[in-house]
């Protein structure tokens, strides 16, 4: 049967924006992996854990609507 996409360039297309999430915020990698040390599957909270990506996205400060990585 025919998903009617390409399996296979869908693939592609999601390991590119995990890659361009993982280069464009390494400091939040960084954390990840601290994070792991201190917490069970490096989050508070297991549901956190099916986000999509590598790692979660660590704010250092947030004001009207403004969120800084």
């Amino acid at each position: 049967m025919d998903p009617g996409y390409d399996p296979a360039r869908l693939a592609g297309l999601h390991r590119r924006e995990r890659d361009d999430f993982r280069d464009r915020h390494p400091h939040s990698a960084s954390l990840a992996v601290a994070a792991g040390r201190h917490l069970v599957a490096g989050v508070p909270m297991a549901w956190m854990r099916r986000w999509p990506g590598d790692f979660p996205l660590f704010v250092a400060d947030a004001a009207q609507g403004m969120v800084r990585d």
